[in-house]
């Protein structure tokens, strides 16, 4: 009905379905998944954390977009991912969604305001109020270019993995722990599809009822929809089939299709044992093999092999993962790799004879590679994927192949001749901050009206005693009941005099005066030292409701900030912040600013709790005679994302590791160039969560920001950032 109604009002219907991710309790919730995105003008999947472990998730509603012609198929995606999650976290999930069939992402989430507990709704967000939002547009072009790529014509594959819903369905009964038999099952078929695409045989996954509906057999090929397949694949622990999947693939076999039973074959039809069958398993055309392990040799017996991608030892490289389309004639190949950790030489067999090109889709160029193509309908060339990194490869056959080696030499030989022809910036530099320096205040005493003053304790518990004491609900968390249900509804202890005091040391006291940075300023009286302050607000920091305050020049020693306001039901005390031009030590005194950064983590070197950029300003000699093309690399780092000016010229981003080895030489003069390193942070050691032990966990929501259990720790536990390697410029 949704489908239909947004079909008759020019709408698109998308979204996604209740956990898609888990096979039983997917079941329980739908049925089955597939068949529902029949009815999905964009087909959508959610993909929660910085993880690449869901393909089954992926493939079930990629493959249907793929089958009945759906252009997009969109991801809500980086959710639970945290405050630091960078833009090699964006590609390395983006890319790995964008090659299983993903090619629009729908970042969770975009927040108007990071007011009150918003700023711990499953972090990060990506709108204005975060601090590396002004190079946001460098993955959203990436992306723009990658997915453009990817819904040109149709993808190719030839293989389709059957879905096993209907054992999923027999599977099934009361209680708990059926459901969590089938979810320990789809975990066991999501290792298995990982498998099957790891030999470089790219599949789609059949639905046994939309096969029902959509399949008929042409020639050697089962054709499910628009798509056509050469080889179907049982996996392993399929118990039973659908009776019509039973007619299909006995058709699909006496035509010549092929079939691969992994394990023992299914020996039910309808989850009722049945002789009718086995005439299925005893077909000649049916392949039997025992375990996941013999499936690459398998299908090379099957179909031919359209692509190949081995390392120099000869194996198929089992962490990249590629996605083949055709469209006006023309080949292209999108390969990732899915190692954050290793990089990889590789030699590529793709299918397809003509001129080859690179598509860079970081910087839009395009150029031309040399290969081999010796090998009949096929050409054969040597590449690098970097860690996370990816490629886009296009056989266009309206022009001609270069010929040139098939085999890269390898990296670690390239960078041990170019070390003697290398400068060095680091382990020092002079540097600029492009944002003001920060004390995060998050522990304060507290008290209602003329009661005594509390211990220190957290500001969020403190609210917590204060709501307890005043008979209101609980706002730390941030709950499943929507809050405005409830939070700005009036209360009898609306109005009750209420007082936060913050202390902090002051070792030397800054030169210019520095800001108080609290939500919603005019809610409060306020006053540093029994000095009364203005609450009129001076512009903002980060967000909209966070309000900058001018303040008197600090002590000292100990000083005390205290804020008063008349507490109501819908307020929200959060954290407060000193901003101002200081260091900040790492026992959290404000102290003198250094003149140098040294490489290694700026969070010792009195920025804590910063939450900009930092440009590290260094410099290179450049010989006018040297006809050899300069490149950059920066040494180990922690950032977000990396930009590179020289001569006051940007010229060029680094946004994720595998685009190290930035060519500047074009920026370069004779003699001194100036080179301006900016490396990109987040606010995630403002907001935090500060207090977990860990530092960070797979799932960031509220509850990493509110631990009370062995998982917290007094001790602040931040995130390191900075340049901590020497910056190489090579001489190549």
């Amino acid at each position: 009905q949704l489908f239909e109604w947004c079909d008759a009002h020019g709408l698109a219907f998308t979204g996604h379905y209740l956990n898609e991710n888990d096979l039983g309790t997917a079941t329980i919730r739908g049925g089955a998944i597939m068949p529902h995105y029949r009815f999905q003008h964009v087909p959508g999947i959610d993909m929660l954390t910085e993880q690449n472990h869901e393909v089954l998730t992926i493939k079930q509603c990629s493959s249907v977009a793929s089958q009945l012609g759906h252009k997009r198929v969109l991801s809500e995606l980086y959710g639970c991912s945290s405050w630091e999650f960078t833009f090699e976290g964006q590609k390395w999930v983006g890319d790995w969604q964008y090659v299983l069939g993903v090619n629009l992402r729908c970042q969770h989430l975009a927040l108007y305001s990071l007011r009150g507990c918003r700023k711990r709704d499953y972090p990060p967000a990506f709108n204005y109020n975060t601090t590396w939002w002004p190079y946001n547009g460098i993955v959203e072009d990436y992306f723009a270019r990658v997915g453009r790529v990817l819904t040109e014509g149709e993808a190719v594959r030839d293989v389709l993995m059957l879905h096993p819903i209907a054992t999923v369905w027999a599977m099934m009964g009361e209680g708990e722990d059926e459901i969590r038999k089938a979810n320990l099952y789809g975990e066991r078929l999501n290792a298995f599809l990982e498998a099957l695409l790891a030999t470089h045989y790219d599949c789609d996954l059949g639905d046994e009822q939309i096969m029902a509906e959509e399949c008929r057999i042409q020639g050697r090929e089962l054709w499910v929809g628009r798509r056509a397949y050469r080889v179907v694949v049982i996996p392993e622990e399929t118990t039973t089939l659908l009776r019509s999947t039973v007619t299909l693939l006995e058709s699909f076999l006496d035509n010549g299709g092929r079939v691969i039973v992994v394990g023992t074959p299914p020996a039910q039809v309808e989850a009722v044992a049945s002789s009718d069958i086995e005439a299925v398993w005893r077909h000649r055309n049916t392949v039997h093999i025992p375990d996941r392990s013999q499936l690459q040799a398998a299908l090379e017996t099957c179909v031919p092999r359209r692509v190949s991608i081995r390392t120099t030892r000869g194996q198929e490289a089992a962490s990249v993962l590629y996605m083949q389309r055709t469209a006006g004639g023309r080949n292209a190949y999108f390969v990732f790799n899915g190692d954050r950790t290793n990089g990889y030489d590789l030699e590529m067999t793709l299918q397809g004879t003509g001129r080859l090109e690179e598509w860079d889709p970081l910087t839009g160029e395009i150029r031309e590679l040399c290969g081999d193509d010796s090998l009949t309908g096929n050409v054969r060339f040597g590449t690098h994927l970097g860690p996370a990194g990816s490629r886009i490869f296009v056989v266009d056959p309206a022009g001609a192949l270069q010929p040139g080696p098939r085999r890269v030499s390898p990296v670690h030989h390239r960078t041990l001749r170019a070390a003697l022809n290398t400068q060095f910036i680091g382990p020092s530099c002079a540097f600029t901050r492009t944002d003001p320096n920060i004390l995060t205040l998050d522990m304060c005493q507290y008290r209602l009206d003329q009661s005594e003053w509390s211990e220190p304790m957290e500001v969020w518990r403190a609210q917590d005693a204060m709501r307890r004491t005043l008979g209101m609900r609980s706002n730390f968390y941030n709950g499943l009941p929507q809050r405005y249900k409830w939070a700005v509804q009036p209360h009898p202890s609306d109005g009750t005099p209420a007082a936060l005091r913050f202390s902090f040391t002051v070792q030397v006291v800054p030169a210019q005066t520095p800001n108080l940075l609290v939500e919603s300023a005019d809610l409060f009286e306020i006053s540093l030292n029994g000095q009364p302050v203005s609450n009129q607000s001076d512009g903002w920091y980060l967000d909209r409701s966070m309000h900058l305050v001018p303040l008197p020049q600090f002590l000292q020693g100990t000083n005390v900030l205290e804020l008063r306001c008349r507490y109501t039901n819908h307020m929200e005390l959060e954290d407060i912040f000193i901003t101002g031009d200081f260091g900040v030590s790492v026992d959290r005194q404000i102290i003198a600013e250094p003149t140098e950064l040294h490489f290694g983590d700026w969070t010792t070197q009195g920025y804590l709790h910063y939450a900009g950029s930092m440009v590290y300003h260094g410099s290179y000699r450049h010989e006018a005679s040297d006809s050899r093309r300069v490149r950059l690399y920066l040494g180990e780092y922690q950032a977000v994302h990396v930009t590179v000016t020289v001569n006051d010229v940007l010229v060029g981003h680094i946004p994720w590791i595998s685009a190290n080895g930035l060519d500047i030489t074009d920026a370069l003069r004779p003699g001194d160039n100036s080179v301006d390193i900016t490396v990109v942070s987040s606010p995630r050691n403002m907001l935090g969560p500060l207090h977990l032990a860990a530092g960070r966990e797979p799932w960031t929501d509220w509850r990493s920001f509110r631990r009370t259990d062995e998982t917290y720790t007094p001790d602040y536990v931040v995130k390191s950032w900075g340049l901590m390697g020497q910056v190489h410029l090579r001489r190549e």
